[in-house]
């Protein structure tokens, strides 16, 4: 047996050793971050798989000579409403949670021509950062992401014939897997993968949550008790450094293992789970107060 041979004999084994590994044959991309997409594209299309791609992510890979169907030829539907509404369609959120083992959901996949998409590669519009930069409102609101949480959670929901891929730097471990599975998953990968997409878009909207509750209560502040005018734009970055707080917290307790910093307030976690944001928001006060006295 040659070496081709023998890596083909030993794909194939894999395959049969994991009996939930599931072959990947149709790819969604729609991402902001195009870090290593060109490679991971190509290395996708190695292995025999359609890549259905949306707007900018779809252009770029066709530049690179990489066959893809844009998204508003698979769907027959086109992008609207400066792209507001791309992927919020049947055949994509169709072909994402359908659970590929019951009948019923077959039938109508058959019924409504609905292909099974069995790879989504998404990352989302950079709205903290935006925020961060200090943009104005209306852009804000234009950086919060829809239809990429939506196929997110929907991928991460049915993982079970699903793999969601959230992070450029996890391109290599999902070409790896395919390599060593015959172009398939495993459910050992598909199960971390959506455990990561989950969290993702939960500090994503936690971090919309806290930017339009910020605004509500500057904007209640300033109308109820004649509150200054700098009260309207202190809020903003005091809540985004309120959620940096948040975020920190939640990167010691997974960098530890622990799933609460304390056992002294009951409830959901503990100390630092209450009083994280306050600790972000005064360092930043700490700082700002005294520059904003010599100004």
């Amino acid at each position: 047996m040659n070496k081709i041979d023998s890596q083909t004999a030993a794909a194939a084994e894999h395959t049969i050793r994991d009996p939930r590994a599931v072959p990947i044959r149709r790819a969604l991309i729609s991402v902001t971050d195009k870090q290593g997409l060109e490679s991971f594209a190509a290395r996708l299309k190695q292995h025999g798989i359609e890549i259905l791609s949306t707007g900018g992510t779809a252009k770029m890979l066709q530049d690179a000579g990489i066959d893809v169907v844009e998204i508003a030829s698979y769907t027959g539907f086109p992008e609207i409403m400066d792209g507001r509404v791309k992927t919020l369609h049947p055949k994509v959120h169709g072909g994402i949670l359908a659970r590929r083992d019951k009948e019923s959901h077959q039938a109508a996949m058959a019924e409504n021509d609905i292909g099974p998409i069995d790879l989504v590669v998404v990352n989302l519009y950079p709205f903290s950062a935006v925020v961060a930069e200090g943009a104005d409102y209306e852009t804000c609101v234009e950086n919060i992401d829809i239809g990429g949480p939506a196929m997110i959670r929907a991928s991460a929901k049915n993982h079970e014939f699903v793999t969601i891929v959230t992070d450029p730097q996890d391109y290599e471990m999902v070409i790896k897997d395919l390599d060593d599975h015959n172009g398939a998953t495993t459910y050992a990968l598909r199960q971390k993968l959506a455990a990561n997409a989950l969290a993702l878009t939960a500090t994503y909207d936690a971090n919309i949550a806290g930017w339009v509750a910020a605004l509500a209560v500057s904007y209640w502040l300033y109308t109820s008790f004649l509150y200054p005018d700098w009260i309207l734009w202190a809020a903003v970055p005091l809540s985004f450094a309120s959620q940096l707080g948040d975020a920190a917290e939640s990167a010691i307790k997974r960098k530890t293992g622990v799933k609460d910093s304390s056992g002294l307030i009951p409830g959901h976690g503990g100390v630092m789970d209450r009083f994280d944001g306050m600790i972000g928001a005064s360092l930043v006060l700490t700082v700002a107060g005294p520059l904003a006295a010599l100004a």
